[in-house]
């Protein structure tokens, strides 16, 4: 009995390995993609401890094609990332924050990117692409309080969301805070628009008297500070 018993914890050991990994739903279970308006980056989190980070280009993303798996730690909420072969070292992921469509990770040179399942980001005007390089998600501002920024997802819909799902981050205090509207008049085939920036101070781009919501591109820093914002609106009119 002793013997089976033995045998019986030493193939389970074998199956799910002396470390007992664990690959949850939450990262396994759907296409994570990066929208970052000039060659979207894929990132696969396998059932089975498969890693592919990757650009729709065709490319890997940096030198993430020396990894191809991971290990994920529940009580930390890090991803560590094994190199195909000896002499690279493993890499660490913070798993910052999720939800069923959004994934926010923090990787261990300190960029922050958040991941979907589904892309809502707008089209950026060619002459302003500058201004979103290495955003880190495109979201919805709520409020500042206590010199804390509430974020949420830029589909947030008052009617069905609570505000529970914006989410604090300190505001760094060298915030860059700005904004761009973008006016497009199409008359049959001729398309003209007109584009205007703004420098906004922290009155100016937190000012909420009808505590509404404002949609634009947000940075984290590796301290998970709000560094910068972009509010960003669109209006197309048909003549």
């Amino acid at each position: 009995m002793k013997k089976t018993l033995m045998f019986l914890v030493v193939l389970t050991l074998i199956l799910t390995g002396c470390g007992g990994n664990k690959y949850p739903e939450f990262l396994t279970e759907k296409s994570w993609e990066y929208d970052n308006k000039t060659c979207a980056e894929s990132i696969r989190f396998g059932e089975d401890g498969e890693f592919i980070y990757s650009e729709a280009c065709g490319s890997p993303v940096g030198n993430y094609d020396l990894y191809d798996e991971y290990k994920y730690n529940e009580k930390d909420q890090t991803i560590t990332l094994i190199p195909c072969e000896g002499g690279f070292d493993k890499e660490t992921i913070q798993v910052v924050e999720y939800s069923d469509s959004s994934l926010i990770l923090k990787f261990q040179d300190g960029k922050v990117k958040e991941f979907r399942t589904d892309q809502d980001i707008p089209d950026v005007p060619e002459k302003y692409m500058d201004y979103i390089e290495g955003f880190t998600g495109y979201k919805s501002v709520y409020k500042l309080e206590d010199n804390k920024v509430y974020i949420g997802p830029s589909g947030f819909d008052g009617d069905v969301d609570g505000k529970d799902v914006f989410k604090p981050y300190e505001l760094a205090s060298d915030a860059k805070l700005h904004s761009l509207d973008v006016k497009t008049i199409i008359k049959g085939d001729a398309e003209k628009s007109t584009y205007n920036y703004e420098v906004l101070t922290k009155e100016e781009a937190f000012y909420n008297p009808d505590n509404s919501v404002r949609i634009g591109f947000v940075w984290l820093n590796e301290n998970l500070e709000v560094e910068e914002i972009l509010y960003f609106g669109e209006l197309i009119i048909w003549e």
